[in-house]
């Protein structure tokens, strides 16, 4: 954990001052300078006009940024399994005045899109968790069109790239050679893979996100 230089006089009164959304927005900040926000945007080819679902969104940090990508004539999608995430997200999405991202609450084994509607689809730091990743990505296949891609960056520390799947996952991470195993099973043609996309920062920690963008044949 990083520890930032404590500063004085700072106490509940003076966080009395804060606007009620600071807290989004100050892990918002955060997240922009420490992700590769536009390395997803571009690797999704968020594009004015362009469907895309974000799958395990959670709050809606991607979600509200690919709406802007895709702009008024395109739409969003933002699923989750948890209704208390999606209604924080909602909120957000009243108080931002976007008109263009639907919030869905999906189940642990289908996220309830429609077929042949996507041209994107974006997990991110979320597929780890899944239980049962064989229907949720057939369901996915199903819902992107032709040539349409998926998109998945997940965590892995140096330490467990030999481990095994279950071991990974019970570290809330997951490799990339499983990743792309059960996306081929699942019909899926990988086209990319960036084994080190975001390195992690906090000190002791060796390893971090990697990229792989798979793409739905025809």
């Amino acid at each position: 954990m990083n520890h930032a230089p404590k500063r004085a006089a700072v106490g509940w009164i003076a966080l009395l001052s804060i606007p009620i959304l600071s807290w989004a927005q100050v892990a918002d900040d955060s997240r922009e300078k420490t992700e590769k926000v536009s390395d997803i945007l571009s690797a999704l080819q968020a594009e004015p006009g362009k469907r895309i679902a974000d799958i395990g969104a959670g709050e809606g940090f991607y979600s509200l940024r690919i709406a802007r990508a895709v702009g008024p004539t395109g739409r969003v999608t933002a699923v989750d399994v948890s209704e208390k995430y999606l209604e924080k997200l909602r909120a957000r999405i009243q108080q931002d005045k976007v008109a263009n991202v639907d919030v869905v609450v999906g189940a642990v084994d289908d996220p309830r899109l429609p077929q042949d509607t996507f041209d994107a689809v974006l997990i991110y730091n979320a597929y780890h968790e899944m239980t049962t990743p064989e229907p949720i990505l057939k369901a996915i296949f199903l819902a992107l069109k032709p040539g349409g891609r998926l998109v998945m960056s997940e965590p892995l520390h140096d330490n467990v790239r030999s481990a095994t799947r279950g071991e990974q996952v019970k570290d809330h991470e997951i490799g990339p050679n499983f990743v792309q195993q059960e996306l081929q099973a699942a019909g899926f043609e990988v086209i990319e893979q960036r084994p080190d996309f975001l390195a992690f920062t906090s000190p002791g920690h060796k390893g971090g996100f990697w990229l792989m963008i798979a793409r739905k044949p025809g």
